[in-house]
């Protein structure tokens, strides 16, 4: 008797009617890769969105002010004084927020600090780029780029670990960070880096999932609740509000300077939008358009959680990969360095102890997810369906 995966928990009454009737429909598979690929990349957001919603989805603009960045320079950096324990459980479901009006309460005074557009669109305004260091752009040598997360704590630690090693001058995270099974012990793990004494440099790009999860807190404030898918909700409650503060504080896009590779730039989907889907089979047509009014010649992007390095339409396009949900046919923590040149990399780590904390977090997803962790679908079939689509949030 083949396994069901069941998509309910993830379809909401704010979905769209044709996409309900495709969630419905999809219950009924088997379980296969390309089934389990619409965890990953299901109907584009906008389908998915009342007009209502749309209008009151806010878009975070950068303030140097506010800026997680700290280019100091190169730096000796370290591991933290002290990794997460992740024999100690975190708080339930629903003990950090409490109430609506505690959601209001952090609404406002995130809105002392991150100026908020009314913004209809999924996506990234080429324009709104961070040019942060001397001169108006950051400069560094080697950086080592992360990306795709999903709250995978234990893959985190492993490549942390290894990426401190390495010691780059710069690190950037390529979005979609804590949205997973596991995400206060992923911020743990990491979440230090945006302090002023850190010793090493960090940049932070926001991923579709940090605006998910921004966009749910702004629908509880509105008195929008119902329209909270059930992992939406779980999501919500089980980041803490100083957590989501600094989700909202990551930047749309950011681009870098680095040695012997030039002027690289780095966003979560394209520089357009966070949710569109770049691969290594993405046509010439598609690249040139996504990269239309950007100079850079190299792009960085993620969310397709395909490792890759390609030359097309005159733009290197690179993925570094996913640290915590790759889709590469084999398990591991995929994660890449630059400077000198593009460097990807694939870090091991304990897949049995992932799946323990998975089953146990009450994340709605928690089991499909471990069954993909542990034997995750190849490229070709990820390529597939992700150009099939071309966007998805």
């Amino acid at each position: 008797m083949p396994r069901i995966v069941r998509y309910a928990a993830d379809v909401g009454p704010r979905r769209h009617r044709d996409h309900e009737r495709d969630a419905h429909e999809r219950e009924q598979l088997p379980v296969e890769h390309s089934a389990i690929l619409a965890l990953l990349f299901p109907a584009p957001a906008h389908a998915r969105r009342s007009a209502k919603t749309r209008r009151r989805s806010p878009s975070v603009l950068w303030h140097a002010r506010t800026s997680p960045c700290r280019a100091r320079g190169p730096s000796l950096p370290g591991l933290p004084a002290e990794l997460p324990d992740f024999s100690r459980p975190v708080p339930e479901a629903g003990e950090y927020w409490g109430s609506r009006v505690t959601v209001r309460t952090w609404l406002r005074d995130l809105s002392l600090r991150h100026e908020f557009v009314a913004s209809g669109t999924r996506g990234c305004d080429v324009a709104h780029v961070v040019l942060a260091g001397k001169g108006g752009r950051l400069s560094a040598t080697r950086v080592a780029v992360l990306a795709d997360v999903h709250g995978n704590a234990i893959a985190l630690a492993a490549v942390f670990a290894r990426v401190m090693e390495e010691r780059p001058d710069l690190l950037v995270f390529g979005g979609d960070l804590t949205w997973g099974p596991l995400p206060e012990e992923t911020w743990a793990i990491v979440g230090h880096l945006q302090q002023p004494e850190s010793r090493l440099p960090s940049i932070w790009v926001r991923g579709n999932a940090e605006r998910q999860l921004i966009d749910a807190a702004s629908r509880i404030a509105h008195d929008e609740e119902d329209t909270l898918t059930a992992r939406e909700r779980w999501m919500l409650e089980a980041h803490s509000p100083a957590t989501c503060s600094a989700l909202a504080g990551f930047v749309e896009s950011v681009v870098v300077d680095i040695a012997s590779l030039g002027a690289v730039r780095f966003c979560h989907g394209s520089p357009r939008s966070d949710e569109e889907l770049i691969t290594p089979a993405t046509p010439e047509a598609r690249m040139r358009a996504l990269s239309d009014g950007v100079e850079e010649r190299i792009l960085v992007s993620a969310h397709t959680h395909i490792q890759f390095d390609r030359q097309v339409a005159g733009v290197r396009s690179v993925n570094p990969g996913s640290v915590g949900l790759p889709y590469q046919g084999e398990p591991g923590a995929y994660w890449a360095l630059l400077g000198p040149d593009v460097d990807l990399r694939r870090t091991e780590y304990d897949l049995d102890e992932a799946a323990q904390r998975y089953r146990a977090s009450g994340d709605p997803l928690a089991v499909p997810l471990v069954e993909t962790l542990l034997a995750p679908p190849s490229p070709a079939e990820v390529i597939a369906h992700a150009e099939a689509l071309e966007f998805s949030g």
